[in-house]
């Protein structure tokens, strides 16, 4: 399995003027820095989470399509849109789309799952890599925009924003950031692979 983002944000899921303001930054001297801290952090944080936090395409490529009555877990939630799902068939070599009356989606549950209809079976893929293609939506926001993604995750945003802001040293003689207490903000949102 291959999962790769090919569509990034639109927006960060914190703005500058409020960053500047939780940092207490009064000037404009800094503001491409602080951009670039903005996107470093929130890439930080969906690492941390194995969740994308502001809506973006993923792209997913299986090397067969599951047995029987088997899921396909969607890694990168949450998830809320699936924009494409096709297989290489077996029978006709031929890229065909899977009939979304085959499948659910599951985006309840913890890791987001493709699973058969009831009375459906996956059909046959060519038995060869990257043969299955799934592309989905993912975004605390679910399309939304910055008002839906949760407080906490803005806040561990941008108090890392501030902690690289003023230590900008790999190594500082300043006081450490307390980074658990940070991370801990995220314990809600993070992925649970059971």
């Amino acid at each position: 399995m291959s999962t790769r983002i090919i569509t990034g944000p639109t927006f960060e899921p914190v703005t500058l003027a409020d960053t500047k303001l939780h940092c207490r930054i009064d000037n404009a001297y800094d503001d491409t820095l602080l951009t670039a801290y903005i996107t470093a952090a929130r890439v930080h944080a969906e690492a941390l989470l194995h969740r994308c936090i502001a809506t973006q395409t993923v792209e997913q490529w299986l090397d067969s399509l599951p047995k029987f009555g088997d899921v396909i877990n969607l890694p990168h939630g949450p998830v809320f849109n699936l924009t494409m799902f096709r297989y290489l068939d077996s029978q006709t070599l031929v890229w065909t789309v899977v009939d979304p009356s085959v499948y659910v989606l599951d985006t309840v549950s913890n890791v987001a799952q493709l699973t058969p209809a009831s009375n459906e079976n996956w059909p046959t893929a060519l038995d060869q890599a990257n043969v299955v293609q799934i592309q989905y939506q993912s975004g605390f926001d679910q399309g939304q925009g910055i008002t839906a993604i949760p407080a906490a995750i803005k806040i561990y945003i941008m108090s890392l924003v501030g902690a690289m802001y003023n230590n900008r040293e790999a190594f500082a003689d300043k006081a450490a950031v307390n980074v658990e207490f940070l991370e801990r903000l995220l314990d809600p949102y993070a992925e649970q692979f059971l």
